[in-house]
């Protein structure tokens, strides 16, 4: 029981108010992704394991289609804008050929201390050609690093990747897509339904069976996109000559 003092002193307090929550919508668009590959009656009534490969490339031929959506997605219905698309531009490519040491301060200004405190918060992808040239630039006489800019990038970074999906060399230049975090998260693709349909009917008066792949009700968060980029994700764009 509160004395009459204590009683005064709780009823002069300010009484807690709770501000309303933050809240974003997401569109939610269903698409579809699929992949096909077909085998001949007379090809899997003599080899008795075909259909099961046919089936695995089939479902590797989805997982690849799926990188290229989310990685360069061009944005046509019902494909969504992928996410080299999304990114902020950190850096736009210069007029002249990039060395070891400009790529370095272009990947070293990615560090704000909001999104990324070390150059450990920051993961890279980028096409075959620009981790090509990557590995032919040395630093300079009296600059501390690895042997090449590539081996420096895998030495620095939290993790580095070639993906044939990420956009090639247009006019000299190239980008690299960073996603810079101190919190280990993903952008978010929600997925679900994937199986594969075996159909031996459709093409039966070919002789064929088709094996199909098939990733339904997919969906894909939009609003971001729409609403400006994705500020954890930025390219830097270099030109490599």
């Amino acid at each position: 029981m509160l004395d009459a003092s204590a009683r005064a002193e709780v009823a002069a307090l300010t009484p807690l108010t709770v501000d309303a929550a933050t809240t974003f919508d997401v569109d939610l668009q269903p698409v579809r992704v699929t992949a096909n590959r077909g085998v001949t009656l007379e090809a899997d009534a003599e080899y008795s394991q075909l259909g099961e490969l046919v089936a695995d490339d089939a479902m590797s031929a989805l997982d690849d289609q799926l990188e290229a959506l989310i990685v360069n997605g061009d944005g046509t219905a019902p494909n969504w804008t992928g996410l080299y698309s999304r990114a902020g531009a950190a850096h736009a490519g210069e007029s002249s050929e990039d060395s070891y040491a400009t790529v370095v301060g272009y990947l070293d200004a990615l560090i704000d201390g909001v999104y990324g405190a070390t150059l450990r918060d920051v993961r890279a992808i980028m096409p075959a050609d620009l981790w090509a040239w990557a590995a032919t630039k040395s630093p300079a006489s009296g600059l501390a690093g690895e042997s090449n800019l590539a081996d420096w990038m895998v030495q620095n970074l939290d993790g580095v990747a070639v993906s044939a999906h990420a956009p090639a060399k247009a006019s000299s230049k190239a980008k690299i897509l960073c996603r810079v975090g101190m919190v280990p998260k993903a952008y978010a693709y929600p997925l679900w339904s994937q199986r594969l349909v075996f159909d031996d009917v459709t093409a039966a008066g070919v002789g064929r069976k088709v094996f199909a792949a098939v990733l339904a009700n997919f969906h894909v968060p939009q609003k971001a996109a729409k609403a400006g980029k994705r500020d954890d994700f930025r390219t830097v764009e270099l030109n490599i000559g």
